[in-house]
């Protein structure tokens, strides 16, 4: 199995929380076509007001993948 340097995991901070918040709402784009009647999918600012107070838990761990020099990628956060 080949090594591959260029990724990496690490711990999610406040500083991800943009990112992580329209990985979010990317994320749910398409729930509307099968989601019960009456969903509605997060609102931007509320998402990211929910990941601001979750990472700065220390409780909370968030992990992502990170590509060397670039911003972290799909993530899974655990309480």
């Amino acid at each position: 199995m080949a090594r591959d340097d260029s990724l990496s995991l690490r711990r999610a901070t406040i500083g991800d929380s943009e990112p992580l918040a329209r990985g979010v709402i990317e994320g749910v784009e398409d729930y509307p076509s099968f989601a019960p009647p009456g969903w509605t999918p997060p609102r931007f600012e509320a998402e990211l007001n929910h990941l601001r107070a979750a990472l700065a838990d220390p409780d909370v761990c968030c992990l992502g993948f990170c590509e060397l020099h670039d911003p972290l990628l799909p993530h899974a956060s655990v309480a």
